[in-house]
């Protein structure tokens, strides 16, 4: 009962400030609707505003259902807008196989923030890492490798062993995707990695090969190709 008057109190006293602004449209659950239709409050204003402690009031089941016009949860909205301080704590409270409306969830934002950390925080909580996304059917590491991060593509790697040997609906693997992208360290991690190399196709191999002698200002491609051209 307490709890209930304390969440009625910090609603009452945002309510103002929502109204000034203009509530935003919040979908949310039959069972948390009452709460939020006593204030016409929506969360969404308060992560905006860095009103942390009057969002995490919220009940929870609010909370986990809200979700913008964008199809962003608060999780989501919270990375995307970069205040992981916010997002950290919404972690528990959040559907973290939610996806917004161009089919992104909260890990692979986090993983193209390059938010090591929170990446971390979020597997350990139970973020799927077989997802594919996008036309291109490409599974989270696809985003490490391109972003150069070797700790995050090595936290990723570690926590899901599989996602080495991933390849798009192109038929390229990682190692292809981080040359790509002119990310010569993660490249160099992959090209250690048994898994990758064996991903790899003939065809595709041969092509990487060449493309590498081409980088005369990359000093990792001399090491990279001797990797794969010892590698059985």
């Amino acid at each position: 009962m307490k709890r209930l008057i304390l969440i009625s109190i910090l609603f009452a006293g945002a309510f103002a400030q929502a109204q000034g602004s203009g509530a935003m449209k919040v979908k949310v659950g039959t069972q948390a609707k009452p709460a939020a239709a006593a204030t016409g409050a929506s969360p969404f204003q308060f992560l905006e505003q860095g009103q942390n402690d009057t969002l995490l009031a919220f009940p929870a089941e609010f909370l986990r259902e809200a979700v913008n016009e964008h199809g962003e949860t608060l999780l989501i909205k919270a990375i995307v807008d970069e205040k992981i301080e916010i997002a950290e704590k919404l972690i528990p409270k959040s559907n973290l196989a939610a996806l917004d409306k161009v089919g992104n969830d909260a890990l692979l934002y986090a993983v193209t923030g390059g938010q090591t950390s929170l990446v971390a925080k979020l597997l350990k909580a139970g973020a799927k890492t077989d997802r594919l996304y996008d036309e291109a059917r490409e599974n989270i590491a696809f985003e490490a490798a391109r972003g150069g991060d070797v700790k995050l593509l090595t936290l990723l790697l570690k926590h899901d062993p599989k996602l080495v040997s991933g390849k798009n609906k192109a038929g390229q693997g990682l190692i292809e995707a981080a040359n790509a992208a002119a990310q010569s360290e993660t490249t160099l991690l992959l090209a250690k990695d048994v898994g990758a190399r064996r991903a790899l196709s003939a065809e595709g191999k041969t092509a990487l090969l060449k493309d590498l002698a081409r980088q005369k200002k990359n000093s990792r491609a001399g090491e990279i190709r001797q990797l794969l051209e010892s590698a059985k």
